[in-house]
């Protein structure tokens, strides 16, 4: 299917640093990366618009990042000299290896704010060239893929485990394979072809980006190996990765090596699941990555159809919830941005949404519908009623490490969907 006065303008911009940076994403981690930058962090700008520029254009930033604040959201809006805040989405892949764009500091991280001020000049500075003179390019048609991706897991576990700080065995929610747990096992994938091929990939998989073996090193982690692949045979395309809803879902990387004891096994099954153990080899991790790779190579694109309203096929709304923590808890909005491209939906959520929303946001949305977190805004973990009771460091374990107070409340489920009924 064309897509009817539909255009497209898009960039890549390298934003990988230029010298030894603090890194965000693991609170026992401290200091500065203390060796070579091993790969390229990137951040992919794609611009759409009608193609007689009656309504501006939406911008997409994707940013090898752990979050992207408002602040920060803002920061690029100035830079690009938009008049409109609301035309951009700015989201985090929220890769554990990389500098923090936020002001303020955030699971162990420091911020780094020559780093951010300049990361914001040069998106702002893209933005604007390619708002004033493109180049922008005929949307010939819009493709569709979704398929089997490669294992992930649920990380929330409840049962027996040993906690390592107390010294002792616990019962209760904690990180650890869960299969049987929710989570969007789907790889999903929307691709914009211009004239001379694709412009723009945005790719989504549930899966936190936190397993880079090195925890030492900048790495965009497993959005920057498909990222790699994808280049190959388009170097020009704008890839973007969406990290859907994972704030409780990770890859399903092999921890430990083999172990012939099963006795050996079993205990370390017991040990909380935490990145800083290890058990994460470059082999286990690359293995892994090849098989997010097969998955892709496995996809099969299908032509998007359907039209929105009148000759445009795009659309973008947003609307903020009431807070969603506790009464008397300092106040935490959820952010729902509700993106429409030809009939393709894409609902954005800032912050840390778990995969048990899924389920409870799909039915106000159209059928395949993409749900995605890690959108500039306050930044929490937001876990739906049914996993408080549960507790784990989703709930009640986080708060600490983002400089956060407040709890959940058990009325936020109502509260996020009789919001988003309003852009439907």
């Amino acid at each position: 299917m064309s897509v009817p006065g539909l255009e497209i303008a898009t960039a890549r911009v390298d934003i990988t640093p230029a010298a030894p940076v603090p890194l965000a994403g693991y609170a026992a981690r401290r200091g500065v990366s203390d060796i070579p930058v091993p790969g390229t962090l990137e951040a992919a700008i794609t611009g759409l618009r009608p193609a007689d520029a009656s309504t501006p254009p939406v911008w997409l930033i994707s940013c090898d990042t752990l979050f992207a604040d408002t602040a920060f959201e803002r920061a690029v809006v100035r830079a690009a000299g938009l008049i409109d805040a609301r035309c951009m989405i700015l989201v985090a892949s929220h890769t554990h290896g990389a500098p923090s764009l936020n002001a303020t500091a955030i699971t162990g991280s420091t911020p780094a704010p020559e780093y951010r001020a300049e990361v914001v000049q040069r998106l702002g500075q893209t933005v604007a060239s390619l708002n004033a003179s493109g180049p922008w390019r005929p949307v010939e048609r819009i493709t569709r893929a979704s398929g089997p991706g490669p294992a992930t897991t649920n990380r929330r576990r409840v049962g027996l485990y040993f906690d390592r700080p107390a010294g002792r065995l616990r019962y209760g929610c904690h990180y650890g394979h869960n299969p049987q747990g929710a989570r969007d096992p789907m790889l999903h994938a929307l691709t914009f072809h211009a004239p001379d091929g694709p412009a723009a990939i945005w790719w989504c998989l549930a899966a936190h980006p936190a397993f880079y073996p090195d925890m030492r090193a900048v790495s965009a982690d497993f959005p920057g190996a498909l990222r790699a692949s994808l280049s190959l045979s388009h170097p020009e395309a704008a890839i973007s990765f969406l990290p859907g809803l994972s704030g409780s879902v990770i890859p399903a990387v092999p921890r430990h090596p083999p172990l012939r004891a099963p006795w050996r096994r079993a205990l370390l099954s017991r040990l909380p699941l935490i990145p800083g153990l290890g058990g994460f080899t470059p082999d286990s991790y690359a293995a892994w990555c090849a098989t997010l790779i097969a998955a892709w190579n496995r996809l099969q694109p299908k032509t998007v159809s359907g039209t929105l309203f009148g000759p445009f096929a795009l659309r973008l709304r947003r609307t903020e919830t009431t807070s969603v923590f506790r009464a008397g808890d300092p106040a935490m909005p959820m952010i729902l941005t509700r993106l429409d491209i030809a009939g393709q939906t894409i609902l954005f959520l800032n912050g840390e949404p778990l995969a048990e929303w899924q389920p409870i946001l799909a039915p106000f949305l159209p059928p395949g519908a993409i749900l995605t977190g890690y959108a500039a805004g306050p930044t929490a973990y937001f876990a739906p009623p049914d996993c408080l009771a549960a507790g784990g460091y989703e709930v009640d374990g986080f708060q600490s490490a983002f400089g956060l107070t407040g709890r959940m409340s058990p009325d936020a489920a109502e509260t996020v969907t009789d919001t988003l009924k309003t852009l439907v």
